[in-house]
């Protein structure tokens, strides 16, 4: 036998059924990402972006939503500061400077004619009020200055008794005003008279008395046996609501 040279010998080549089969499944898998649409390619991005633009409405509801809540709680506060004023206001005394009728009217009730009187008070923080009033209430007023605390007639003023006043002319009528404005100045001006009128149901304005050298041991007394609210000052509120008058401009 001729011996070969091992050199020549060569390895026969094997068949590998699989590697063929292999290689044409990934190149159909390439051509089938290829032939992928850009439409399909695009919805990824698209639903990213939607969901941005909604994350970004629900932020601008939620920052709106916050916005309103924090109005409406201003808006609370505020009206809670007004109110806390308004009684601030309310609780601070309103001094009497001066108060003089400046209008009247007839009115009717329950069938009656009567005149109301229109009176105009100037006070130290409250700047101009204004209220209207029956004449009954002047007249209650006068008679408990005159009496209850014994000061003497002649100081204040005498207002006419109601019953003789039946007439309702404009000479009658001024002639009322004109007496209604002289007690009211004297019982502004004397200072040892304490008293008050009612403007509304939440504010009175308040006719302090003055100590002065004469009247001191007078009003030292009157002050230790009653406080400044107490009974003894006289006041117009006591008859001024009890038959209708009311507040006005």
């Amino acid at each position: 036998m001729e011996e070969r040279d091992h050199s020549d010998l060569q390895p026969e080549p094997v068949e590998d059924g699989w590697s063929d089969e292999s290689d044409k499944e990934d190149e159909e898998g390439i051509e089938d990402i290829l032939a992928v649409s850009p439409r399909t390619l695009r919805a990824p991005t698209e639903a990213a972006s939607k969901n941005d633009r909604e994350r970004s409405t629900l932020s601008s509801i939620v920052a709106e939503y916050a916005d309103v809540e924090l109005l409406r709680e201003n808006e609370r506060l505020k009206q809670q500061v007004l109110q806390l004023q308004t009684k601030l206001v309310r609780s601070q005394e309103v001094s009497l400077i001066s108060a003089k009728v400046v209008d009247s009217r007839i009115a009717y009730r329950e069938g009656r004619q009567f005149v109301e009187y229109k009176l105009q008070i100037e006070t130290n923080t409250r700047g101009t009020l204004y209220v209207w009033h029956w004449y009954s209430t002047f007249r209650n007023l006068a008679a408990t200055l005159q009496t209850e605390n014994g000061h003497k007639r002649k100081e204040i003023p005498e207002l006419p008794n109601k019953q003789l006043f039946g007439n309702f002319s404009d000479k009658i009528i001024s002639d009322r005003v004109a007496k209604r404005n002289q007690f009211l100045e004297a019982a502004t001006n004397a200072e040892y008279l304490q008293w008050d009128i009612r403007v509304d149901q939440d504010t009175c304005v308040y006719k302090r008395r003055v100590k002065s050298a004469s009247r001191e041991s007078i009003s030292t007394a009157s002050m230790q046996s009653s406080s400044p609210r107490s009974s003894s000052r006289l006041s117009m509120k006591s008859f001024s609501f009890r038959r209708g008058s009311t507040a006005g401009n």
